[in-house]
């Protein structure tokens, strides 16, 4: 195997490993919930604790790239997510009185090295020579989505097979992906990148890009780390056959819009218009309708619209605003992964305070629902505000271009 091949294979995994990073601890909520009493908002919190170490290894590669190490930086990665993944299955025997602790510990090592995999894996990619970048770069991306598929199709098959009290060693086992990166990045030479990005200029759209990858991050998000408590608890679904047809098929979904963007797409800002508008939608069928099977189509159709929403932004970037440079893509990920950290945890908190209030009561009695299910529609109906302002902002965004001829 050549240099470059295996540069290539350590990024698809480091890809895949930022699949399993943002998809563990939501395949794990209602076992932490059950096992340990961990309530919805602490465990939303695991999601903020995620995106919040991202969000400060993006910003760090915002204002101090040209100080850091770039070569160091992507070799360390993966042996920080396999460290990371060994301290969150280990936490019940590390910490048997407060297994939270651990767990928030884990994550936030796993966490770093997914912000880092975020920031570094694409201008690795681009910075090898290719006769299609833009199909190499597409496929970098949709290796991400498969990934999300595949890790609850296995976790969810694993912990059914062995039970849920057996989950750390679901933990443990995924080590295996960042343990193969780290091996092919140890013995290949990596390209450069130029991480000098001094010269960079950050425009208007450029700052409504910014915004709308924010809301695009939560629209994905919010649904990527509640849909398995949700379609459980809210629509009363199984999880062995909610997670297997619900939250895998809104990753098929996802993996499809960007599949079908890579090989027929275009016109960028029309299909996020679409994602927008589709996604609030989604949503909101999600949430109001009480058909159970109606409800889970919607989770699962959220993937399709949502799929281009993250990847479309930096796709607007490359074409608009070819010269901004490294640090402009860090402020987009920044961007995102805040949208990915503060929605999830809000959508938590949400749930909880609605779960215990009079209004809860009232309308768990009227529709002959529980309490805790009332407090998840709600929860989800919240996160459907953000693909609509999303819309609102790519609406502004193209007129934007049209007049400035961008």
């Amino acid at each position: 195997m050549n240099n470059q091949k295996r540069v290539k294979l350590g990024c698809y995994l480091s890809n895949f490993s930022m699949a399993v990073v943002s998809c563990i601890s939501p395949l794990l909520f209602v076992t932490f919930h059950t096992l340990y009493d961990i309530s919805y908002t602490l465990l939303g919190l695991l999601v903020l604790v995620n995106f919040v170490t991202q969000l400060v290894v993006d910003l760090a590669f915002t204002f101090l790239s040209d100080h850091i190490n770039i070569n160091i930086a992507v070799k360390c990665a993966p042996a920080l997510a396999v460290i990371g993944f060994l301290f969150y299955g280990l936490a019940p025997l590390i910490f048997p009185s407060n297994v939270y602790i651990g767990l928030v510990a884990g994550t936030v090592i796993f966490s770093a090295a997914s912000g880092l995999n975020e920031v570094l894996i694409s201008p690795i990619i681009a910075s090898i020579p290719s006769d299609n970048k833009e199909k190499e770069m597409s496929f970098l991306h949709s290796i991400y989505a498969w990934g999300v598929v595949i890790v609850v199709i296995i976790g969810t098959s694993f912990l059914k097979l062995v039970g849920t009290y057996n989950w750390m060693y679901f933990a443990i086992l995924v080590t295996i992906i960042p343990l193969l990166s780290f091996i092919f990045f140890i013995k290949s030479d990596l390209p450069d990148v130029n991480a000098d990005n001094s010269k960079a200029k950050f425009p208007l759209g450029v700052f409504l890009c910014a915004i709308i990858i924010f809301l695009g991050g939560a629209s994905e998000s919010a649904m990527t780390q509640w849909s398995s408590s949700y379609i459980e608890n809210a629509l009363g679904i199984p999880k062995f056959i909610g997670d297997i047809f619900g939250v895998a098929l809104f990753g098929i979904m996802l993996s499809v819009g960007r599949t079908l963007y890579t090989k027929r797409g275009k016109n960028i800002i029309r299909v996020m218009l679409i994602g927008m508008l589709g996604s609030f939608v989604c949503y909101a069928v999600a949430s109001l309708v009480l058909n159970d099977l109606i409800s889970l189509i919607a989770c699962i159709l959220t993937g399709l619209f949502v799929a281009m929403l993250w990847p479309g932004t930096i796709i607007i970037i490359e074409e608009k605003y070819p010269s901004c440079g490294v640090k402009v893509f860090a402020l987009m990920a920044a961007c995102g992964d805040l949208g990915c950290a503060a929605i999830p945890q809000a959508v938590g908190v949400i749930i909880d305070g609605v779960s215990k209030s009079n209004f809860a009561s009232y309308i768990s009695n009227s529709l002959n629902i529980t309490v805790e299910q009332v407090g998840m529609r709600i929860g989800m109906l919240f996160a459907a505000i953000f693909p609509l302002f999303g819309f609102i902002i790519l609406f502004i965004l193209r007129k934007y271009f049209k007049k400035s001829n961008a």
